[in-house]
Formats: structure tokens, sequence, C-alpha cells
């Protein structure tokens, strides 16, 4: 029997290690390499981990992933209060959970698209709205201070979705003895809340910790249409400056070596959100 399974196993692990672990290597060893696009590769150490330490476009596209794991424990906040809202079945719910959700099957350059247009200063609905309480009309998208923060409630929006489904799934599957039990004992709604629903919610807020991490740290699509045809500096996260140096430098060692620090920073915030979870 064990034979068996070992033998069915190799297929699946043969494809992990050709598409999945052998790229992840090849990139670490890109990453201690100057190989100009149609020359042959060189090594030089860490002559990129070296320039990072002076580039200001690499610091500032690490701060703003930093700003940007912010969405983390937004989209799962609100994703989790909306749950709660919905399981609750007021009335209009059956409406109410595809408009939360939408964010997450809208395609990302089409969310992009409908943000810049919704935040547009001039004919924009959010300024129009803040106008009518006096609140002066703004380019939020496009103003350097504000553009990180607009970048965070726009990728939460989208990725609401995910968290709210994930959440409404586990809040769907709790024993309904288990709320019988505690109404016995007197508990109030708080305290049902707190020691019967949420440690109940323990898979989903693993489930939803881990996808948010991946979610923040290879956004890219979005950003790209915020920035339309220039490089947009003031967004720029570190998935997008890989691609921004493979445009510009035409090498592909300088992108590698971001690439593995983006690699290493999401295997160990995925390490740490796991070993906290369980």
């Amino acid at each position: 029997m064990a034979r068996t399974i070992s033998f069915l196993l190799i297929p699946g692990l043969a494809l992990v290690g050709f598409f999945v672990i052998y790229p992840i290597f090849f990139n670490f060893v890109l990453a201690f390499m100057v190989w100009p696009l149609g020359g042959a590769p060189q090594f030089c150490g860490l002559c990129h981990f070296q320039k990072f330490v002076d580039d200001a476009r690499f610091q500032k596209a690490f701060l703003n992933t930093v700003m940007l794991l912010l969405v983390i424990p937004l989209s799962i906040a609100v994703g989790l209060a909306f749950a709660v809202l919905v399981h609750a079945r007021p009335l209009g719910y059956f409406v109410m959970a595809p408009l939360i959700a939408a964010g997450m099957v809208i395609p990302p350059s089409v969310v992009g698209i409908a943000w810049i247009l919704s935040l547009d200063p001039r004919i924009g609905a959010y300024n129009v709205l803040l106008s009518a309480f006096g609140v002066p009309p703004k380019a939020y998208l496009f103003d350097p201070q504000l553009q990180i923060y607009a970048l965070v409630l726009l990728a939460t929006w989208s990725w609401v979705g995910f968290t709210f489904i994930t959440f409404l799934a586990n809040l769907e599957s709790i024993p309904r003895t288990l709320y019988e039990s505690a109404s016995i004992d007197g508990a109030s709604r708080l305290q049902t809340f707190v020691h019967v629903t949420l440690p109940q919610l323990r898979p989903a807020f693993i489930i939803n910790s881990i996808m948010s991490i991946l979610y923040v740290l290879r956004l890219f699509d979005i950003i790209y249409v915020l920035g339309a045809e220039s490089p947009p500096l003031n967004l720029m996260n570190l998935a997008y400056y890989v691609y921004y140096l493979l445009q510009y430098s035409f090498e592909l060692g300088g992108p590698s070596a971001v690439a593995a620090v983006l690699t290493s920073l999401s295997l160990a915030i995925t390490y740490i959100a796991i070993r906290r979870a369980l």
C-alpha cells in the first residue's frame, strides 16, 4: 500500500519540483550573477544586494511593500465583519453577498480603471460625494502623499471578497449545538462570539492570513494599470520593481536579486503567520 501511494505521488512531486522548486533555486543562483540579455552570465557575488543599499527606488519599493501589508489585517477584519452580518440573515442578505464579493471576481485591470474613474478629481463619484460635505476634490491616486494609502484601500476592497467568503463558509459549518449550549449557560452575544465563534473560525483565519500575504506580496496588475504609461514610482512595490528592472536594465541578475528578496520575505512572513496560528 505504501509503495502504491509513493508511486502515485511521483508525477505530482515531479511537476512541483520542475515548475516550483527548480525555478526558485535557479532564481537564487541568478541573484548572484550579472547576466545581460544576449550575453553570458558572470558571477558577481553580492553586487546586486550591495546596490540596494543606495538604490532609492528599491528602498521605496520595499517600504511600499511593507505599507501594503496593512491590507492583510484590514481585509481580514472587514471580511469577518461582513461574514458575521450576512450569516445573521438580515433583510436583503442574498443581494449583499454578491456585492461584497464583487471585487474578487472582477479582473484587476478593470478594478484599476474603475477606481481611476471613481477617484477622478473632476468627475469621480467619491469626490462628488465628498464635495457635498465641503471636502475639496483631490487626485488621491496621483497625489504622492496619498497614493499609497489609496492603493491600500483599493487592494483591500479587491481582496475582501475572498476573506468574506472564507469566513462565511466557516461560519456555516459551526455546529448549532455549540450556540445552544452557550445560550443555556447564560452567555451573552458578545461572550458567545468571543468564546464560541472566534475559536471555531481558526481554520478560516489561517487560510485568510496565508492567502492575504501571498496576494499582497505579488500585487502587480493593479499597480500597472494605475501607472498608465509611466512607471508609478510612488506606488512601486517589490513585485513591480522586478518588472521595472527587467524593462530598463536588460539584465537578469538584478531582477532576480529583487525576486529573491521578495521570495525570502514571503516565506518568512508566511512561516510566522502559520506558527502564530498553530
